[in-house]
């Protein structure tokens, strides 16, 4: 038999073909450990061979190191255990007894921890910060589009002024364009040959209605050079008329434009419409025409003063108020006639003899022929029909 002190001192990791037994499970060491396994196993393994040199000595060194390896051994299994149990204990159990849901861990996980009051402040501090920020934005972005709607506004402006400003111009440039060619068609007749009395007579009523349509054109001589109808047949009858013109007791042409003036300021709507042209004898010419008034109040002012006036001291001191509202706004056709007398040697008109018959369509209007007696029998009228002063 062999015997004990001779017997070689085996470490229980060396153990790989040893017989298990029922009674041996096995010793299961962490991972995260297996550096001191090695360590303990490096430090068992340089005992284990000193304790081979001295078992040849004596014989008690092979119960020796059999008592050394079953306590490192027993120093291997009791750290395994202390490692599993410290592991078990970290995750608040025992290796024995596992949570019986996840609930659980969760309860028993720590909380976080909790901002402190300078952690709120800044948290706050930087929020309103935030807040002022996208205020500031809007602002920003408000102001921008006034601007720009302010600014689109005054392009806009500028364009439209541009725009009245180059019609103006247009429009005056085609005036000029229109006297250019009446001057040139002025010359031509001027050059060949000199104006028929018909289209004296026409040009003349011409510009007696171009005056009753536009008033401010007759209010003065620059007036009538600046309005370009005006202009053109004022060239025209400068040419053709003589420069002491007659009208019954009246002479010169503008004491003959005033009367024109007074007509358009005095009634109201005055139109001239030509009828026809017929030639009385010879250097006699005759234009028929149809002048259309209303009566206003400056028409009963300037024309029928008397109508206004009231008797002192009478019981029915004002006698004409009837036939006062009666006439206002009354729409008077009136058949008139203006005669034109020519020179036989210059071929220019030396004489003009109107005539308007009121007492026709007043009578019409009013219906007695009395009445119309009352208004005419002081009016500033003269039998040729011009309006004196008042």
């Amino acid at each position: 038999m062999t015997s004990p002190s001779k017997a070689p001192a085996k470490n229980r990791f060396e153990q790989t073909r040893a017989r298990l037994s029922d009674s041996v499970i096995g010793v299961v060491v962490p991972r995260r450990h297996a550096r001191d396994a090695a360590a303990l196993s490096t430090a068992g393994s340089s005992l284990e061979a000193r304790l081979r040199g001295l078992s040849t000595q004596a014989a008690p060194a092979a119960t020796v190191s059999s008592g050394i390896a079953t306590t490192l051994g027993g120093l291997a299994a009791r750290h395994s255990s202390d490692e599993t149990k410290r592991r078990a204990q970290s995750f608040g159990h025992s290796p024995l007894s596992r949570p019986s849901s996840f609930l659980q861990v969760a309860r028993e996980a720590p909380l976080p921890p909790r901002p402190t009051a300078d952690e709120d402040r800044r948290r706050l501090e930087e929020e309103e910060k935030e807040r002022l920020a996208e205020i500031k934005k809007a602002t920003r972005r408000e102001q921008l589009r006034v601007s720009q709607a302010r600014f689109r506004q005054k392009r806009r402006n500028q364009r439209l002024q541009q725009e009245q400003k180059l019609e103006q111009q247009l429009q005056q440039m085609r005036e000029e364009i229109l006297c250019l060619n009446l001057e040139r068609q002025s010359l031509k007749l001027r050059g060949k040959a000199k104006p028929s009395p018909w289209s004296i007579a026409s040009e003349v009523l011409h510009l007696i209605d171009t005056c009753f349509q536009s008033p401010w054109c007759a209010a003065n001589a620059e007036a009538m050079k600046n309005h370009t109808d005006t202009r053109r047949s004022l060239k025209l009858l400068q040419t053709v008329l003589v420069p002491e013109v007659a009208m019954g007791e009246l002479q010169g042409f503008s004491v003959l434009m005033e009367q024109v003036r007074r007509y358009s300021l005095y009634f109201g709507d005055p139109q001239l419409q030509l009828e026809r042209i017929e030639a009385v004898a010879p250097c006699v010419v005759r234009a028929i025409a149809t002048l259309n008034v209303t009566v206003t109040e400056f028409t009963l002012q300037c024309v029928f003063p008397h109508l206004l006036e009231k008797r002192i001291g009478e019981r029915n001191a004002d006698e004409h108020q009837a036939l006062r509202r009666q006439l206002l706004g009354t729409r008077l056709t009136c058949n008139c006639a203006l005669t034109f007398l020519f020179d036989e040697e210059s071929g220019r008109v030396k004489r003009l003899e109107p005539t308007v018959d009121l007492l026709a369509s007043l009578t019409q209007a009013l219906g007695h022929v009395a009445v119309v007696w009352t208004v005419l029998e002081k009016a500033l009228l003269t039998p040729e029909g011009a309006i004196g002063s008042t």
